[in-house]
Formats: C-alpha cells, structure tokens, sequence
C-alpha cells in the first residue's frame, strides 16, 4: 500500500493556512496622525454629534471600514483627535519658553488654539460644550490637560508677578 506521507515534506503549510503568518487584506495606505490632522477639522467645524462619518471619510481620505480598523469608533476618533490637538498645543511649548511669565501667557492665548484650515477659537474650548454628549473618556481626559495646565502655568505667573 502506499503512504501518503512519504512525498510531502513535514514543514509544508499551503499558503493562506494557519501557520501562516503573513498580513491579510489590504496594506493600510494611510497614517493614523494624518487621519487625525484632517478629522480634527470636521470635529471643529460641525462639532462631535453632527460630524457624520461620510465627513469624516471625505476629509480623510479613508473609507469607513479603514476609519474602523484604526479608531473603534467616532467616538475614539474624537477622543484621539483631541489629545492630538491638546499634545500639539503641548509640543509648542509656547508657556515653558524662557523667560517666564505674562509673555507666555499672552503668545499662548494668541498662538496655542491658532486656527486650523480656517477654524476660529480654541477646539478643546469649543468641544467643552458639547460635554453632555461626549464619552467620558473624553470629558476626563481634557479635565486633566486644564489641571496641568493651571499647575504648570501658575508658579510662572507668580514668579514674573513677583520679578516685576
């Protein structure tokens, strides 16, 4: 009788199987922080309850099921938009530049919400009304970004009011 196993090598896997552990689908031809840069405007202009995803597919360039494969959903979309933002105002450094005190102040107030493609205001200050509706996540997260904030912006004012 013949055995079937003497002409198949042992560490043969047919593509596709199991073993196999090569990426399926579609490579992502997308970054998820140009996603962000170009949500964070929808997010700004229509707010986070009127954005609609086909907005949001439109400005970024991505379709829904891309949207979906990186971000959970519109709501983690929003949630990272506004850290993207809240950390790019951060990297400015624009209240740690030296020498401290009132100067910051007034370049951030200036410059830190600056506009994005035309937007007006601050996005973390224009998201804040829609708190009622916003995850959590979200409400907390932008909590601690004015807490920090406040604590790191306070001893500056002090010291240059007390320089003057």
């Amino acid at each position: 009788m013949h055995d079937p196993g003497c002409c198949v090598k042992k560490d043969f896997a047919p593509f596709g199987s199991l073993t196999d552990i090569g990426a399926m689908g579609r490579p992502k031809n997308f970054s998820r922080e140009g996603v962000l840069e170009k949500a964070l405007p929808v997010f700004w202009r229509r707010g986070f309850a009127d954005a609609s995803l086909h907005e949001l597919e439109v400005a970024t360039g991505v379709n829904k099921s891309g949207l979906y494969s990186e971000f959970k959903d519109k709501e983690d979309l929003f949630i990272q938009s506004l850290w993207y933002y809240l950390e790019s105002l951060e990297k400015k450094g624009l209240l740690t530049a030296e020498p401290l005190g009132w100067s910051n102040i007034e370049r951030f107030l200036k410059m830190g919400p600056c506009s994005m493609e035309g937007q007006k205001g601050c996005f973390a200050v224009s998201s804040m009304r829609e708190f009622a509706i916003l995850p959590p996540e979200a409400v907390g997260h932008h909590h601690s970004k004015q807490k920090q904030t406040k604590a790191s912006s306070s001893p500056r004012i002090l010291r240059s009011s007390a320089q003057r």
